[in-house]
């Protein structure tokens, strides 16, 4: 059969449905894809799988939106590379076990080249089937692609990502016929170069939709903040590596810029004023060198972990160079527009000196009201601002004879300017201190000790949060609670209820956002620390079962296996020291590593046992697959974690039971997530 004709049965669907919209007539093919039937595949639980289309979902976990994304996607994979796929989304297995499923699926497919991709969403068990002519590392790319996104339950990202596996595996040669046209050995012939074109249309239709859903998908991801590492980590592989090669030349060029900007600020400022433009400067070099490093470094296996680590630095290496630019440029903006902010300056000295009689009288006022300690936490503002003014007096004076030396010599005179700016705003809050203060102190009585609860309360409920996640970084509460704690020993003293119910305000504001973020913070790791137990319990199975073979089989197992064990046991090793919050997400990295090089390690264990059987019991017929089977099987069912068979079939095992089905022309793997 040639390439195209396997292949073009794919585009049939596509003809069809498009040559119907557009009149053109076309020969209905007669392959097993050109049936849009329903397939049943019978269960032994009594339910049954309808296999109507390249994607089923009978578990409802995709959009119309997503499943025709998908279809486009695997439409994709059929006509570049001849494999035909089919993803199918079910809630169980119905009591089967993953080879029943299997034999099922290949049953129902019917002998094609091609690859079922199958998870059960609530047992959290997948299998991948694999017909004649599939490379066999179809299902080993397949697992890790997927699993650790159907772990996070990204649904649609895990089907995505088996697709795109298959496509990658397979090649992605074009489709090509030596007589060209026509689809051999039950294929279907169309009918006049219409439908070709019919066919080319809905394609480029695909592939455009596709390509405009992927650069909105890439300019979100621009758009997050680089320090949102759980952000990034939803992002699929094909967008962090865009943004990882979009971030490492930016920057690179960051930094070229900023050594220029660096040398004209120094020039311009002196060189204390740039120690801190200069420190990140540096700071990003280090960085950047580090990106690389890691990129140079990098694994199939930990692909998508260091991309979001390089996407993150470099983004906040930018970030920092940025801010540092834009304030240098702020700071020239300062000198060119000196003489005219000089002005106003001077403008505002002369408000706030002509205030200064009238708060001193309303002052008198409120000590005749209320009795000098009742205001002592303004008693002294009046005095204060006026000899504020007279210090931005002085210092104003200084930056007009800085502001008319050359360019290039006044160094100094941004400072002189910014300091009066904040001399100026520190006179307006305290002579409106004691403009307000009058209404300021009966609303205090009236409110005071209702907040006073409150912020009593909220100093409770932060003391409990901490002492109920002592495995949670809650530090950033600690100072809200302190600024409360003082607050409430100033109210509680009672002698000024201005400076209580001003103190309190600011304190219940301020532990009211942080009480909110540290109970975030403490769901977010209660969510984090199930999947970490859940992969880690996974990984154990892995490692066990592992473990078991090469220490029962001996020289059996080559160095393969033994290497691959070992990587896994590293990653677990790390992943036991990573569980507070401040690591979790490091610590769930290297569980996902430890799970997927135990698999790994299990799988090679696997071909070197059988490899050895049938070169040395060749005489028995085949007997040493069922004796790895029963090997692994028993390894695995020792163990008390759930999940015992996350991938213990997977890979290798594809050929294993090809015997059972179609005379060994198929294969399928199987894990959990």
């Amino acid at each position: 059969m040639s390439k195209f004709s396997r292949r073009a049965r794919v585009a049939v669907f596509a003809v069809v449905s498009s040559a119907c919209v557009a009149g053109v007539g076309v020969l209905a093919p007669t392959g097993a894809l050109a049936a849009p039937s329903p397939v049943l595949l019978a269960q032994s639980g009594g339910g049954a799988v309808q296999l109507t289309g390249s994607v089923t979902d009978t578990s409802g976990v995709f959009s119309s939106d997503e499943v025709s994304r998908l279809r486009d996607q695997i439409n994709d994979v059929a006509k570049s590379t001849g494999v035909n796929m089919r993803v199918v989304f079910v809630p169980t297995f119905e009591g089967q076990t993953a080879k029943e499923f299997a034999t099922n699926l290949y049953d129902a497919y019917g002998g094609q080249r091609g690859v079922i991709f199958a998870v059960a969403t609530q047992q959290r068990d997948y299998t991948t089937v694999y017909g004649p002519g599939v490379d066999p590392e179809v299902s080993k790319q397949i697992t890790k692609a997927a699993t650790s996104l159907l772990s996070d339950e990204k649904w649609f990202d895990a089907a995505s990502a088996a697709i795109s596996a298959v496509k990658d595996t397979e090649g992605g040669s074009s489709v090509s016929s030596a007589d060209g046209g026509g689809i051999d050995a039950g294929g279907a012939a169309l009918a006049g170069g219409g439908a070709l074109a019919v066919a080319g249309g809905a394609v480029a239709y695909a592939r455009r939709r596709r390509k405009k859903d992927d650069e909105q998908r890439l300019e979100a991801a621009r758009s997050m903040d680089p320090a949102d590492t759980r952000g990034l980590q939803q992002q699929d592989l094909a967008t962090l590596r865009t943004l990882a090669a979009e971030e490492l030349v930016s920057t690179d060029e960051s930094i070229r810029r900023a050594s220029e900007e660096l040398e004209r600020a120094r020039e311009e400022f002196g060189p204390a004023r740039v120690a801190q433009f200069t420190q990140a400067l540096e700071s990003s070099k280090v960085t950047l060198a580090r990106a690389f490093a890691l990129k140079q470094a990098m694994t199939p296996q930990d692909e998508h972990a260091t991309l979001v680590q390089i996407v993150s630095m470099c983004g906040m290496a930018d970030d920092v160079l940025d801010a540092q630019a834009e304030e240098f440029a702020q700071m020239r903006s300062v000198l060119l527009t000196a003489p005219e902010t000089l002005d106003s300056l001077t403008r505002k000295i002369v408000d706030g000196r002509s205030r200064v009689p009238a708060a001193a009288a309303a002052l008198d006022k409120l000590i005749e009201a209320y009795g000098r300690e009742s205001v002592a936490s303004v008693v002294d503002n009046v005095e204060l601002a006026s000899s504020h003014l007279n210090d931005a007096d002085r210092v104003l004076e200084h930056a007009r004879t800085v502001a008319a030396k050359p360019a290039g010599q006044q160094q100094g005179l941004v400072d002189d300017i910014r300091a009066v700016e904040t001399t100026l705003q520190q006179v307006d809050m305290l002579l409106s201190g004691v403009e307000h203060a009058d209404d300021t102190i009966r609303r205090a009585h009236a409110d005071l000790p209702q907040l006073t609860a409150s912020v009593r309360a909220n100093v409770a409920d932060a003391r409990a949060l901490k002492q109920s996640s002592p495995e949670v970084d809650l530090s950033d509460i600690d100072a809200a609670v302190d600024q409360a704690t003082q607050a409430l020993a100033v109210a509680d003293g009672g002698a000024d209820p201005l400076a209580s119910y001003t103190g309190l305000l600011e304190a219940s504001t301020q532990l009211a956002s942080a009480l909110a973020q540290a109970r975030s913070t403490a769901a977010d790791y209660s969510v984090q620390r199930q999947v970490f137990d859940q992969t880690m319990a996974n990984a154990h199975t892995q490692l066990q079962a592992a473990t078991d073979i090469i220490n029962t089989r001996g020289s059996m197992v080559g160095s393969a296996a033994r290497t691959s064990l070992a990587t896994a046991k590293q990653h677990w090793s790390e992943a036991e020291h990573l569980t507070d919050s401040n690591s979790i997400d490091a610590g769930i990295t290297h569980a996902r590593s430890a799970a997927m090089w135990g698999k790994q390690a299990l799988d090679e264990a696997t071909r070197d046992v059988r490899r050895y059987q049938n070169q040395n019991m060749s005489g028995f017929g085949g007997g040493g697959n069922g004796l790895v089977t029963g090997l692994i099987l028993g390894n695995i069912l020792s163990s008390s974690f759930r999940g015992g068979f996350g991938g213990g079939f997977g890979g290798d095992f594809g050929g294993g039971f090809g015997g059972d089905v179609g005379g060994g022309d198929w294969g399928f793997d199987s894990g959990s997530f």
